[in-house]
């Protein structure tokens, strides 16, 4: 499923925190996580790519 069908998917809350937090983040970067989990497994779902997002911003070194 292309990204954008992804996003277009997603419940109501879902999609309003991606809304919310890729004006922050980045949607590529979204998209980037979304695209390689989608190569392991098809059958992704928002909270594979929104974990993966949260802990890329958690574990930055100061």
């Amino acid at each position: 499923m292309p990204f954008q069908d992804f996003i277009s998917s997603l419940s109501e809350k879902d999609k309003k925190n991606f809304e919310d937090y890729s004006k922050i983040r980045g949607e590529q970067q979204y998209r980037i996580i979304y695209e390689t989990l989608v190569k392991i497994d098809s059958n992704v779902s928002w909270n594979d790519v929104n974990s993966f997002v949260i802990f890329d911003k958690t574990c930055q070194l100061p």
